[in-house]
């Protein structure tokens, strides 16, 4: 356990409770002080879809962009222990591979990060800091053994304004005192009166849609295009299916349906990627597939305009 001792107060200062809030704020506030080689892009970064293992949006807590490696960065907070840090951080990280596209648009078009192009990115593999006050073992293990693509990083908050930074790895040339290479902590005063961020104002973001007379939401609403496109063909074919919605119409990876095998190997056992119910699955006339249940605000414009394309009127619902 860390101690810190006061010359001034002649006394051990006492740890204090701080919310995640307060540390994500401080981290941001004094983004050049901490993480001087990375981007910084939005905290409370907010993706829609099915971006968590059990099927709801998320939201990062810091999203950010490493300029040396050419990948964008996931740091999770936990005001404690990292109970589920890793797990929560893990589907981040997949979604934002699964989801390059737009997640790119949206740091630079909306967030205006100033990032490289698109091309030089870096869309197969994700950086994660994890910020907590303790890491079980296995965590630790996992971290050291991830070829820097995890980072781990302990704190603790006193009293008198100072807080402690533990880097367990992957700890930047810049908090390292010289000449004492086995030195891997920091203090740094805390900044605990700040003014209120800006509210900021973001596009309008629909979740329901209108399609032959019925309503929808994001992944349902591709279900019931496919589907009536599909019962309209009794001659429907994968490969014919495939050419009225390509793949890259939302991942190149996951496609917009799959064969049922298909897709349950690409979603492991991890994830539900696909609307996999026995309701749901639709039969062609040489496979059964799934549809992708993925979708984000982006991807649905391309699928409303590639319907439309299509033949087919599909519209938000206020």
């Amino acid at each position: 356990m860390f101690q810190i001792f006061s010359l001034n107060n002649k006394k051990f200062l006492k740890s204090v409770g701080k919310s995640e809030s307060e540390l994500n704020h401080f981290l941001s506030d004094n983004w050049k002080n901490f993480f001087p080689q990375f981007i910084f892009i939005k905290r409370e970064f907010s993706l829609d879809g099915n971006v968590r293992s059990k099927g709801t949006s998320g939201r990062i807590d810091i999203l950010a962009f490493n300029s040396i490696s050419k990948k964008f960065v996931v740091i999770e907070l936990k005001r404690d222990l990292d109970k589920n840090i890793r797990n929560q951080a893990s589907d981040y990280k997949d979604f934002i591979e699964d989801n390059f596209a737009d997640v790119y648009l949206l740091a630079t078009q909306t967030h205006n990060a100033e990032l490289p192009k698109h091309k030089e990115i870096a869309k197969d593999s994700i950086e994660l800091i994890l910020v907590a006050k303790e890491f079980n073992d296995a965590d630790i293990v996992k971290a050291k053994n991830s070829k820097g693509e995890i980072t781990l990083i302990k704190y603790e908050w006193f009293e008198d304004e100072f807080l402690l930074i533990h880097h367990l790895n992957n700890e930047p040339q810049e908090i390292v005192e010289k000449g004492n290479s086995n030195k891997n902590v920091k203090i740094r005063p805390i900044i605990t009166t700040r003014p209120q961020p800006s509210r900021q104002t973001t596009s309008k973001n629909y979740d329901k849609f209108e399609f032959n007379g019925k309503v929808y939401g994001k992944g349902p609403l591709v279900w019931a295009l496919v589907s009536h496109i599909v019962g309209k063909d009794t001659s429907m074919t994968y490969e014919k299916l495939k050419k009225l919605f390509p793949d890259n119409l939302i991942s190149s990876r996951l496609g917009v349906f799959q064969d049922v095998d298909k897709a349950r190997e690409i979603s492991g056992l991890k994830h539900d990627r696909y609307f996999f119910k026995e309701e749901h699955v639709i039969s062609l006339n040489d496979k059964k597939i799934v549809v992708c249940n993925q979708l984000t605000p982006a991807l649905i414009t391309r699928i409303i305009a590639r319907g439309k394309e299509l033949g087919y009127t599909i519209s938000p619902v206020k």
